[in-house]
């Protein structure tokens, strides 16, 4: 054989092992387990699965365990110093994650205390409209995914009374030209 088909042969050789080792990193990337989506806050998370936690103001402390580290990579949370930081603490020595923001206590009572807006009467029962039109919703689509036409009717029904509730309320509230 000449240099150049050695080459050539070379080359083809190199291209294939790349392409090889290509096609291994990507079933390595999909091989991870996908993030799954949870409704839950991390901080809800933490408290259902057992670990401890501790907070200042609105930062949420998580003692480092497994648990704790399956509920961050689950949750898409890397530890980089911005989304979530490792300190050991002066009190026992431990480690523990700081989570910037996330000690939910902290957000809701600065909400309740938080005099800037109040719902108003119109805004509360645009609340409870919305809350009963859910529940009905809740309760047909529990059920028959609105293939029955009896649970067809009885949401229409719902709708049509919360309508007539929502009227009398404006009417009683509101004066029309």
């Amino acid at each position: 054989m000449s240099r150049y088909h050695d080459a050539r042969r070379f080359v083809s050789e190199s291209d294939a092992a790349r392409r090889e080792r290509e096609l291994h990193d990507l079933d390595q990337q999909f091989k991870q387990p996908p993030v799954v989506p949870t409704n839950r806050s991390v901080h809800q998370q933490m408290l259902a699965a057992g670990v401890e936690v501790d907070n200042h103001e609105s930062d949420l402390y998580a003692k480092v365990t497994p648990e704790s580290t399956r509920i961050l990579e689950e949750a898409g949370i890397t530890v980089d110093g911005h989304n979530a930081s490792v300190f050991t603490s002066q009190v026992d020595g431990q480690k523990w994650y700081d989570l910037p923001f996330r000690y939910e206590p902290f957000w809701h009572d600065k909400a309740a205390n938080d005099t800037r807006h109040q719902p108003t009467t119109d805004e509360r029962s645009c609340r409870e409209v919305a809350d009963k039109i859910g529940e009905l919703l809740d309760a047909v689509l529990g059920k028959s995914f609105m293939t029955d036409d009896r649970a067809l009717g009885n949401l229409i029904r719902g709708l049509q009374q919360t309508n007539d509730t929502m009227r009398e309320h404006l009417n009683a509230n509101y004066i029309w030209d």
